[in-house]
């Protein structure tokens, strides 16, 4: 989930960097400062390093340990047609509706679980109240 809420931003940023007219090899460095994530900015400063070096974006990015191939494809696609602007924010999008599916799994899954540890604590604290009155009763008789 952090992972496609990561990449979701990366491409959002991107995305208006393309929209600004940043080169390249610039846009990924901006994009990847500004994530929050130090592995994402080394991948980010490797892929631009590369990018500067005259590299193909997808061979640029095998090194990266974040970023997903399918990703640097879909960018090296639209740079060469010219669609890089259309690309990430599809990308952004389709990451982010993976983020709240992801987040909406995530809550089915703890909901119930949650029920189960509080009424398991509430029983707990009932027993230990009622433990002192069955003692008492068995002495009494």
């Amino acid at each position: 989930m952090y992972e496609s809420s990561l990449l979701a931003r990366l491409a959002e940023a991107m995305a208006v960097l393309t929209a600004a007219g940043c080169t390249l090899p610039m846009m990924v460095r901006l994009a990847g400062q500004s994530s929050r994530s130090e592995l994402m900015k080394s991948d980010c400063a490797l892929l631009a390093d590369q990018l500067e070096q005259g590299a193909g974006i997808f061979e640029s990015g095998m090194g990266c340990r974040l970023i997903p191939r399918l990703y640097l494809y879909a960018m090296q696609l639209a740079a060469q047609r010219n669609e890089l602007y259309d690309s990430l924010t599809n990308l952004g999008q389709m990451y982010t509706q993976q983020t709240l599916a992801r987040q909406g799994r995530t809550r089915a899954l703890l909901m119930p679980g949650m029920i189960i540890i509080i009424g398991g604590v509430v029983g707990g604290v009932v027993f230990s109240m009622f433990l002192p009155l069955v003692t008492m009763i068995q002495v009494l008789m």
